[in-house]
């Protein structure tokens, strides 16, 4: 039960960040995750090299 209280916890404080992000940026925080999806794809489409930056930190 308690590592279900935590799973929950840990879900809603992910829920909370995503929502204070805009939404270009959620977007692409989620779509780095997505099964199949490629960090320089997802560069290309956005067009900039911030990708970068944030893709060393996301991995």
């Amino acid at each position: 039960m308690e590592h279900l209280d935590r799973q929950e916890l840990e879900r809603q404080a992910i829920e909370s960040c995503l929502g204070a992000l805009q939404e270009d940026q959620r977007r692409l925080v989620l779509s780095i995750y997505s099964p199949g999806e490629s960090i320089a794809r997802l560069a290309t489409e956005a067009g900039e090299n911030r990708i970068g930056r944030f893709a060393t930190t996301a991995v």
